[in-house]
């Protein structure tokens, strides 16, 4: 924590950006820039949602930030999983860290409902919501039969379908989000994409059995050990890799480098049959001799070995 005077004398409280220690924080939404030798003040600009933003120099590169996000990061801490930022006072551009709080989509919504703030609800209440939730539930409507019957936009009953269902993603779901998110593979700004191919993993493994695949898959990836190294996201991952990466289906002895590893064998079997593709019929006869050698030379040393 920093203090310095601002220009009416008092003293403002500074912290370093977590995400990035070359920017300073002040709780009245200041942001600071320290990468030159001179201090510079961030302007923010709006965009298309009217927010407030900054174009940070992260470790990935030129990233475009919220204000009100930094200011909660810096101040309350990351962003709890599912959670949104309101601005208490309902107004875009005042990111002071007193009027702004992480709260649950649902919430943001009644907030937003009570003050006017959302053009799309303004013909909406709360019973409404409730009522729109519980016909596109029954999947007897589509969102456009309810937009028609409610006299608001589709766009508007898929934002509340979307709200609804960030509220109803268990526990479970959630904690193998927050486990992903902490092995630092391939990071997600939302759970919203991926919530459905978690829920469908765990119709098949255990919530445990999942951690732990991930957890296998970021060994493996990370060390010379093991030939493959390829970063999926969560989404691809458990629709392409989770079978793989199970500790019963033994992934450090599949991946190791080494002849004896299955999908390098499978890989050799392959660049054969390429080779046999390409090879002309006199050429097939050297390479079947020459295959049926290191064949016969491969179950040799087996035979000594054991």
């Amino acid at each position: 924590m920093v203090m310095m005077m601002g220009e009416s004398g008092r003293k403002k409280e500074w912290r370093v950006y977590p995400e990035c220690h070359s920017y300073v924080i002040s709780k009245c939404g200041m942001i600071v820039s320290l990468l030159r030798e001179k201090p510079i003040t961030l302007r923010p600009r709006p965009n298309n949602s009217g927010y407030m933003e900054v174009n940070l120099t992260l470790s990935e590169g030129s990233k475009m930030r919220t204000v009100h996000g930094i200011i909660l990061e810096t101040f309350v801490g990351r962003r709890p999983l599912g959670m949104q930022c309101n601005h208490i006072d309902g107004d875009k551009k005042n990111n002071k860290l007193e009027n702004l709080e992480w709260v649950t989509p649902s919430e943001n919504q009644k907030h937003a409902l009570r003050n006017g703030l959302m053009k799309p609800y303004r013909k909406l209440t709360e019973g409404d919501i409730r009522e729109i939730i519980k016909m596109i539930s029954t999947g007897l409507h589509t969102q456009g039969q309810v937009a028609k019957h409610f006299k608001v936009k589709q766009s508007t009953i898929s934002c509340i379908v979307r709200a609804n269902n960030e509220e109803s993603i268990g526990q479970d779901v959630r904690e193998i989000y927050e486990h992903w998110l902490s092995a630092s593979i391939i990071k997600h700004r939302t759970i919203n994409r991926v919530h459905r191919h978690i829920n469908a993993a765990l119709k098949l493994y255990g919530k445990d059995e999942i951690k732990e695949a991930i957890n296998n898959y970021k060994e493996i990836i990370e060390s010379s050990e093991y030939f493959f190294n390829y970063k999926w996201g969560l989404g691809t991952f458990l629709v392409r890799g989770l079978e793989k990466f199970v500790s019963e289906n033994n992934p450090f002895d599949n991946y190791r480098r080494g002849e004896s590893s299955p999908y390098v064998q499978e890989s050799k079997m392959s660049e054969r049959q390429i080779e046999w593709g390409k090879a002309s019929q006199s050429d097939r006869i050297i390479l079947e001799n020459k295959w049926r050698k290191e064949l016969k030379d491969g179950n040799d040393e087996k035979r000594i070995s054991g």
